[in-house]
Protein backbone atom coordinates (compact mmCIF):
# COMPACT_ATOMS: atom_id res chain seq x y z
CA UNK A 1 0.00 0.00 0.00
CA UNK A 2 2.88 2.39 0.80
CA UNK A 3 4.46 1.74 -2.62
CA UNK A 4 1.16 2.40 -4.35
CA UNK A 5 0.69 5.67 -2.43
CA UNK A 6 4.21 6.81 -3.29
CA UNK A 7 3.67 5.96 -6.97
CA UNK A 8 0.39 7.89 -6.99
CA UNK A 9 2.11 10.95 -5.48
CA UNK A 10 4.82 10.83 -8.18
CA UNK A 11 2.19 10.52 -10.86
CA UNK A 12 0.29 13.55 -9.51
CA UNK A 13 3.52 15.57 -9.57
CA UNK A 14 4.08 14.59 -13.22
CA UNK A 15 0.53 15.57 -14.16
CA UNK A 16 0.89 18.95 -12.44
CA UNK A 17 4.22 19.54 -14.19
CA UNK A 18 2.81 18.72 -17.61
CA UNK A 19 -0.27 20.88 -16.95
CA UNK A 20 1.90 23.88 -16.03
CA UNK A 21 4.06 23.32 -19.12
CA UNK A 22 1.05 23.32 -21.42
CA UNK A 23 -0.38 26.44 -19.72
CA UNK A 24 2.93 28.28 -20.26
CA UNK A 25 3.03 27.15 -23.90
CA UNK A 26 -0.53 28.33 -24.56
CA UNK A 27 0.20 31.63 -22.82
CA UNK A 28 3.25 32.20 -25.02
CA UNK A 29 1.24 31.44 -28.15
CA UNK A 30 -1.48 33.91 -27.10
CA UNK A 31 1.09 36.61 -26.37
CA UNK A 32 2.70 35.99 -29.74
CA UNK A 33 -0.69 36.31 -31.47
CA UNK A 34 -1.48 39.53 -29.61
CA UNK A 35 1.90 40.96 -30.53
CA UNK A 36 1.27 40.10 -34.18
CA UNK A 37 -2.06 42.03 -34.25
CA UNK A 38 -0.42 45.47 -34.80
CA UNK A 39 1.34 44.00 -37.82
CA UNK A 40 -2.00 42.81 -39.19
CA UNK A 41 -3.62 46.20 -38.57
CA UNK A 42 -0.89 48.03 -40.36
CA UNK A 43 -0.48 45.55 -43.14
CA UNK A 44 -1.71 47.93 -45.91
CA UNK A 45 0.75 50.62 -44.93
CA UNK A 46 3.79 48.43 -44.88
CA UNK A 47 6.10 47.97 -47.81
CA UNK A 48 6.25 44.55 -49.39
CA UNK A 49 9.87 43.97 -48.37
CA UNK A 50 9.18 44.77 -44.72
CA UNK A 51 5.99 42.71 -44.82
CA UNK A 52 7.95 39.77 -46.19
CA UNK A 53 10.42 40.09 -43.32
CA UNK A 54 7.57 40.13 -40.82
CA UNK A 55 6.11 37.06 -42.49
CA UNK A 56 9.39 35.19 -42.38
CA UNK A 57 9.86 36.11 -38.72
CA UNK A 58 6.37 34.89 -37.93
CA UNK A 59 6.97 31.60 -39.77
CA UNK A 60 10.19 31.04 -37.83
CA UNK A 61 8.47 31.96 -34.57
CA UNK A 62 5.55 29.67 -35.37
CA UNK A 63 7.89 26.80 -36.37
CA UNK A 64 9.72 27.13 -33.08
CA UNK A 65 6.52 26.62 -31.10
CA UNK A 66 5.44 23.78 -33.38
CA UNK A 67 8.73 22.06 -32.61
CA UNK A 68 8.32 22.77 -28.91
CA UNK A 69 4.79 21.35 -28.96
CA UNK A 70 5.98 18.19 -30.73
CA UNK A 71 8.75 17.82 -28.17
CA UNK A 72 6.31 18.13 -25.28
CA UNK A 73 3.96 15.62 -26.89
CA UNK A 74 6.85 13.17 -27.35
CA UNK A 75 7.93 13.75 -23.75
CA UNK A 76 4.39 13.07 -22.56
CA UNK A 77 4.21 9.82 -24.54
CA UNK A 78 7.61 8.74 -23.19
CA UNK A 79 6.57 9.44 -19.60
CA UNK A 80 3.36 7.53 -20.14
CA UNK A 81 5.35 4.58 -21.52
CA UNK A 82 7.75 4.43 -18.57
CA UNK A 83 4.88 4.87 -16.15
CA UNK A 84 3.05 1.96 -17.79
CA UNK A 85 6.18 -0.21 -17.56
CA UNK A 86 6.57 0.67 -13.89
CA UNK A 87 2.93 -0.07 -13.16
CA UNK A 88 3.24 -3.43 -14.92
CA UNK A 89 6.34 -4.33 -12.88
CA UNK A 90 4.65 -3.29 -9.65
CA UNK A 91 1.66 -5.44 -10.57
CA UNK A 92 3.93 -8.45 -11.19
CA UNK A 93 5.76 -7.81 -7.90
CA UNK A 94 2.44 -7.67 -6.08
CA UNK A 95 1.27 -10.89 -7.74
CA UNK A 96 4.48 -12.64 -6.72
CA UNK A 97 4.19 -11.37 -3.16
CA UNK A 98 0.57 -12.56 -2.96
CA UNK A 99 1.67 -16.06 -4.04
CA UNK A 100 5.06 -16.34 -2.33
CA UNK A 101 4.38 -15.10 1.20
CA UNK A 102 1.31 -17.34 1.78
CA UNK A 103 3.25 -20.36 0.52
CA UNK A 104 6.19 -19.47 2.75
CA UNK A 105 3.77 -19.31 5.69
CA UNK A 106 2.36 -22.69 4.60
CA UNK A 107 5.90 -24.09 4.53
CA UNK A 108 6.48 -22.93 8.11
CA UNK A 109 3.12 -24.40 9.15
CA UNK A 110 4.07 -27.71 7.55
CA UNK A 111 7.23 -27.75 9.67
CA UNK A 112 5.25 -27.10 12.84
CA UNK A 113 2.94 -30.04 12.02
CA UNK A 114 5.67 -32.60 11.30
CA UNK A 115 5.62 -35.60 13.62
CA UNK A 116 8.39 -37.97 14.64
CA UNK A 117 7.32 -40.78 16.90
CA UNK A 118 4.58 -40.47 19.51
CA UNK A 119 6.03 -37.47 21.36
CA UNK A 120 8.11 -35.34 19.00
CA UNK A 121 6.41 -32.74 16.86
CA UNK A 122 7.32 -29.61 14.92
CA UNK A 123 10.80 -28.25 15.62
CA UNK A 124 11.49 -31.26 17.84
CA UNK A 125 11.44 -33.37 14.67
CA UNK A 126 14.22 -31.26 13.18
CA UNK A 127 16.18 -31.60 16.41
CA UNK A 128 15.78 -35.38 16.22
CA UNK A 129 16.96 -35.41 12.60
CA UNK A 130 19.92 -33.26 13.56
CA UNK A 131 20.75 -35.67 16.40
CA UNK A 132 20.73 -38.62 14.01
CA UNK A 133 22.92 -36.81 11.49
CA UNK A 134 25.37 -35.42 14.01
CA UNK A 135 24.72 -35.86 17.73
CA UNK A 136 27.29 -33.31 18.86
CA UNK A 137 27.11 -31.02 15.84
CA UNK A 138 30.47 -32.33 14.62
CA UNK A 139 30.48 -31.53 10.91
CA UNK A 140 34.07 -32.78 10.49
CA UNK A 141 33.05 -36.43 10.66
CA UNK A 142 34.50 -38.86 8.13
CA UNK A 143 32.47 -39.03 4.87
CA UNK A 144 31.67 -42.71 5.45
CA UNK A 145 30.28 -41.99 8.90
CA UNK A 146 28.24 -39.03 7.63
CA UNK A 147 26.88 -41.20 4.82
CA UNK A 148 25.81 -43.91 7.28
CA UNK A 149 24.05 -41.32 9.42
CA UNK A 150 22.19 -39.93 6.42
CA UNK A 151 21.15 -43.42 5.33
CA UNK A 152 19.94 -44.10 8.86
CA UNK A 153 17.87 -40.90 8.79
CA UNK A 154 16.31 -41.74 5.41
CA UNK A 155 15.55 -45.30 6.56
CA UNK A 156 13.60 -44.00 9.54
CA UNK A 157 12.07 -40.75 8.27
CA UNK A 158 12.69 -40.73 4.52
CA UNK A 159 9.14 -39.79 3.53
CA UNK A 160 9.03 -36.88 5.99
CA UNK A 161 12.43 -35.63 4.84
CA UNK A 162 11.41 -35.77 1.18
CA UNK A 163 8.16 -33.98 2.02
CA UNK A 164 10.13 -31.18 3.69
CA UNK A 165 12.58 -30.98 0.77
CA UNK A 166 9.76 -30.80 -1.79
CA UNK A 167 8.21 -27.83 0.01
CA UNK A 168 11.57 -26.06 0.09
CA UNK A 169 12.02 -26.80 -3.61
CA UNK A 170 8.74 -25.04 -4.43
CA UNK A 171 9.96 -22.00 -2.48
CA UNK A 172 13.19 -21.94 -4.50
CA UNK A 173 11.38 -22.45 -7.83
CA UNK A 174 9.19 -19.45 -7.05
CA UNK A 175 12.30 -17.38 -6.40
CA UNK A 176 13.63 -18.33 -9.84
CA UNK A 177 10.68 -16.95 -11.81
CA UNK A 178 11.99 -14.89 -14.73
CA UNK A 179 9.86 -11.78 -14.20
CA UNK A 180 11.15 -11.34 -10.62
CA UNK A 181 13.67 -8.51 -10.37
CA UNK A 182 17.10 -9.34 -8.95
CA UNK A 183 16.70 -6.98 -5.99
CA UNK A 184 13.34 -8.58 -5.14
CA UNK A 185 14.83 -12.06 -5.55
CA UNK A 186 17.69 -11.20 -3.19
CA UNK A 187 15.28 -9.69 -0.65
CA UNK A 188 13.02 -12.76 -0.52
CA UNK A 189 16.05 -15.08 -0.46
CA UNK A 190 17.27 -13.31 2.68
CA UNK A 191 13.81 -13.78 4.21
CA UNK A 192 13.91 -17.53 3.55
CA UNK A 193 17.46 -17.86 4.89
CA UNK A 194 16.51 -16.02 8.06
CA UNK A 195 13.76 -18.59 8.70
CA UNK A 196 16.07 -21.61 8.40
CA UNK A 197 17.21 -22.98 11.74
CA UNK A 198 20.57 -24.58 12.49
CA UNK A 199 18.96 -28.01 12.46
CA UNK A 200 17.53 -27.36 8.99
CA UNK A 201 20.96 -26.34 7.71
CA UNK A 202 22.47 -29.56 9.05
CA UNK A 203 19.75 -31.50 7.19
CA UNK A 204 20.28 -29.51 3.99
CA UNK A 205 24.04 -29.98 4.15
CA UNK A 206 23.63 -33.74 4.45
CA UNK A 207 21.07 -33.78 1.64
CA UNK A 208 23.35 -31.75 -0.64
CA UNK A 209 26.12 -34.26 -0.03
CA UNK A 210 24.21 -37.54 -0.13
CA UNK A 211 20.67 -36.80 -1.35
CA UNK A 212 19.35 -38.50 -4.50
CA UNK A 213 18.30 -35.30 -6.30
CA UNK A 214 21.62 -33.75 -7.35
CA UNK A 215 19.97 -30.93 -9.30
CA UNK A 216 18.04 -29.89 -6.21
CA UNK A 217 21.22 -30.14 -4.12
CA UNK A 218 22.96 -27.72 -6.47
CA UNK A 219 20.00 -25.37 -6.24
CA UNK A 220 20.22 -25.34 -2.44
CA UNK A 221 23.91 -24.47 -2.65
CA UNK A 222 23.17 -21.82 -5.24
CA UNK A 223 20.82 -20.03 -2.87
CA UNK A 224 23.41 -20.24 -0.08
CA UNK A 225 21.03 -21.94 2.37
CA UNK A 226 23.81 -23.95 4.02
CA UNK A 227 25.23 -20.96 5.89
CA UNK A 228 23.78 -17.77 7.32
CA UNK A 229 26.59 -15.73 5.77
CA UNK A 230 26.80 -17.52 2.44
CA UNK A 231 26.73 -15.21 -0.57
CA UNK A 232 23.58 -15.08 -2.66
CA UNK A 233 23.95 -16.88 -5.97
CA UNK A 234 20.32 -17.33 -6.93
CA UNK A 235 20.34 -15.54 -10.23
CA UNK A 236 17.43 -16.42 -12.44
CA UNK A 237 19.67 -16.52 -15.49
Amino acid sequence: MANQASHQDKWEIRVKWLTKTWIVLIAILLISFVCFIPIVRGIWGVEHEVLAQYGEAYVIWHSFFDTLACFLIGLTVLMQYYDLRKREQQFQDQQFQNAFLPYLALFQTQIEHMECGPRKKGRQVLEEWSRILDTEGNIESAPEEKRLKFDDLMAQYGRSVEHYIRHLEVVMRLLLLEHLREDERAKYTVVVKSLLSGEERILLEAYCEFGPNRQLAELIKRFGFLSENAPLGASGK
